[in-house]
């Protein structure tokens, strides 16, 4: 048996190691792009009858298998099974158990050598010349076969993804996900659940938005040219990103000029504009600063603001609202 054990490996080792050398030097594939969307209700569906049906299939084989190893038992034990009509099956040879264990159909010559000893005793265990039974040669073989399929298939063809390549795949599907679930998570922000945003990204998307449609009644700088000066620490309707997001979402009062941006914005940009108002103006001096207006606004947990600044004006009733 170690005989043919060494045979196999010598010719295994005749045609893996070329082939992995080259496998190792060759480029491998760009992983391709991972798809963003997840399993579809309709493969989930069919995904699930296979399963059920392979499930069916194994019940069913060992419901057979019990059923098979009780009609022996009672035949040992009682000499009548449970299957009368399987006693005028014979199966073919190359079905037969006794292909695979060796126990029948041994040459004359394998016959002879069967229970010789070899001359090795072990506290009185004796070695004797039994052959191996064919079927740990069929495994052999199989195993054999299978390292070569599974060498051409991911290391000479790459037909199939490595470990390595599934997880990078796999990452790249789990962000694509994670980013569809926050851009859904911010477009369900409203005016009490909305928080100051301060990513990069999102304050450049603030500040596009501004200046598309803000300028026209803020300024560039920010201090207020039909609209309020948003420079200053009075506010009309609070100062805080909860109020600004409320304002740029219903409007302002009623004659004051500030339209409802809830038809034209989604929420997240409603978001990003206040954000970008709220990081960018607070503190700045603007070329032509607008007289204050509205009430004096102080965070929460800040220290109180100095009195002593500009006082708010009156309202005018053309101006849009803060």
């Amino acid at each position: 048996m170690f005989r043919t054990l060494n045979r196999w490996a010598l010719v295994l080792g005749a045609l893996v190691v070329p082939t992995l050398v080259w496998a190792q030097t060759a480029p491998a594939p760009a992983p391709a792009p991972a798809p963003s969307t997840g399993p579809t209700a309709e493969s989930i569906i069919w995904g699930l009858l296979i399963l059920a049906m392979l499930l069916v299939v194994v019940f069913l084989l060992l419901l057979l298998m019990l059923a098979v190893i009780t009609d022996y038992f009672l035949r040992l034990k009682f000499g009548k099974g449970i299957f009368p009509v399987l006693k005028a099956i014979e199966l073919p040879t190359w079905l037969s158990w006794s292909k695979f264990t060796g126990l029948r159909g041994t040459s004359a010559a394998a016959q002879q050598r069967m229970d010789q000893p070899l001359g090795h005793d072990y506290d009185g265990i004796e070695e004797l010349d039994n052959a191996a039974p064919p079927i740990f040669n069929y495994i052999l073989v199989g195993t054999i076969a299978f390292a070569v399929v599974y060498l051409l298939v991911f290391h000479v063809f790459r037909s199939a993804p490595l470990q390595q390549e599934e997880y990078a795949l796999a990452v790249q599907r789990a962000e694509a996900e994670k980013a569809e679930r926050d851009a859904l998570a911010k477009d369900q922000v409203n005016e009490t659940t909305v928080t100051l945003l301060t990513a990069g990204p999102d304050l450049d998307a603030g500040k596009q938005i501004y200046t598309q449609n803000c300028v026209v009644c803020h300024a560039a700088d920010g201090g207020g040219l039909v609209g309020p000066n948003l420079t200053d620490a009075y506010w009309i309707h609070g100062g805080d990103v909860k109020d600004l997001f409320r304002v740029i979402k219903k409007g302002g009062r009623a004659g004051k000029g500030m339209i409802a941006w809830e038809s034209q914005l989604t929420p997240s940009q409603m978001a990003q504009v206040a954000s970008y108002i709220l990081k960018t103006f607070p503190g700045t001096t603007p070329a032509a600063p607008k007289a204050a207006e509205g009430e004096l606004y102080t965070p929460a947990g800040a220290a109180p603001a100095d009195s002593t600044q500009q006082q708010p004006t009156e309202t005018k009733p053309q101006a849009s609202a803060q």
